[in-house]
């Protein structure tokens, strides 16, 4: 592999999803693309999004509305898979530890499911969100999250536990905001967190997992590095067992981080790039394909295509999303015309190919598809696509 130390990747613009919408235009004059650029961090040799004022004042507004584009985890969303998964991997982390004597602070709770499962265990729990969906948690969960952004004046303890699932990567600087941590956290004091597992996505060179709301891509190696660069030694560490997610245990610790991994860092970057030439012009006349043959293409999991179908510029396809998820029925992706359905939906008015753009839940999707549309409907899942073995 070559080394890059000057990593950079400028896609100009992509489409600013922080949720499903009502109709085909984000609200409040928010842009339906926004500039989106991507280097490696110098400091902890993460892919990461530079940082961009004009993003930032749209991610505080999407923030502020509650964005969910992560999807919100509860029982009416139905994906309550990933808080089992992170509070069995809370458990093996403080095996040592009576669970009824802890002090555990969430920071980006949500609507404050997670949390209401950590005080299930005996912890003493408090959280701390920005969007609004966390304001009915208390009813909800009989959980208390303050609704405000994190450091919070109302947040003034330190804890035994901070935990935070899907919220590092959303930080414009995580190795600083992983040492802004050590003020919380007493001694003794363990960081338990979660991030999407990107590796994947940049092996395959799969841009669908570049959203404006990440600033950072990690892998099983660059997540590491940037513990390492804020100052945590990691304890405990798995793969999660359910959506694609990378699980850290880590305590206050000195660390640095070698040349030799920043090295690393860059070499990973720039090999998803290359693949993702390749990868991008095989999806282009993937959909041309689709169109030359006059056929119809439905999407499941769509959020994970918008970009391609963006940047390929490859129009009047004839495109239908679906989606399983109760919630995004009938709703929007910015400047896409095209309204979510259901399975039923394509049980009743079938599509030529289906194409499954999620990695995690792709050969599920497969398998409950199968048998209930018509068998001459082709199922194409993500790793068929890019020819994962």
């Amino acid at each position: 592999m070559t080394n890059n130390n000057n990593f950079y990747w400028n896609f100009q613009k992509l489409p600013f999803i922080y949720t499903e919408l009502e109709g085909p235009d984000n609200v409040l004059d928010i842009p339906n693309a926004l500039p989106f650029q991507l280097k490696v961090d110098e400091n902890n040799g993460v892919l990461s999004q530079i940082k961009n004022d004009l993003v930032k004042n749209n991610l505080t507004t999407a923030y502020n509305l509650g964005s969910v584009i992560a999807g919100v985890i509860d029982e009416e969303s139905g994906i309550t898979g990933y808080a089992n998964d992170f509070v069995n991997f809370f458990k093996e982390s403080v095996i040592d530890k009576d669970i009824e004597t802890l002090s555990v602070l969430e920071i980006g709770s949500g609507t404050g499911f997670l949390l209401s499962q950590v005080e299930k265990l005996g912890a003493k729990v408090i959280g701390v969100e920005p969007g609004a969906h966390c304001i009915d948690a208390k009813e909800k969960y009989g959980v208390n999250i303050v609704q405000d952004w994190f450091p919070s004046q109302s947040i003034t303890s330190k804890f035994d536990i901070i935990i935070m699932t899907h919220v590092l990567e959303h930080i414009p600087e995580p190795s600083n905001f992983l040492r802004s941590l050590h003020g919380y956290l007493k001694d003794d004091g363990q960081l338990i967190i979660s991030v999407p597992d990107e590796e994947p996505f940049i092996k395959y060179g799969d841009i669908s997992t570049l959203f404006h709301e990440h600033y950072s891509y990690f892998t099983k190696d660059t997540i590491n590095y940037c513990l390492k660069n804020g100052e945590f030694e990691v304890t405990n560490e798995r793969f999660g067992k359910y959506g694609g997610v990378l699980l850290r245990s880590a305590i206050k610790n000195k660390t640095h981080v070698s040349k030799e991994e920043i090295i690393n860092g860059n070499n990973i970057a720039a090999n998803y790039k290359n693949k993702a030439i390749l990868y991008n012009s095989k999806l282009k006349y993937f959909l041309i394909d689709i169109k030359n043959k006059n056929k119809t293409l439905g999407v499941y999991v769509p959020a994970r295509f918008i970009n391609i179908l963006y940047i390929s510029q490859v129009s009047d396809v004839k495109i239908r999303f679906f989606d399983d998820n109760p919630t995004v029925k009938n709703k929007y992706y910015p400047g896409f015309d095209i309204p979510m359905e259901n399975k039923q939906d394509l049980i009743d008015n079938p599509v030529d190919v289906v194409l499954i753009f999620s990695k995690a839940f792709g050969s599920m999707i497969k398998d409950n598809l199968e048998g209930s549309i018509k068998a001459s409907t082709e199922i194409i899942t993500w790793e068929e696509l890019f020819d994962v073995v």
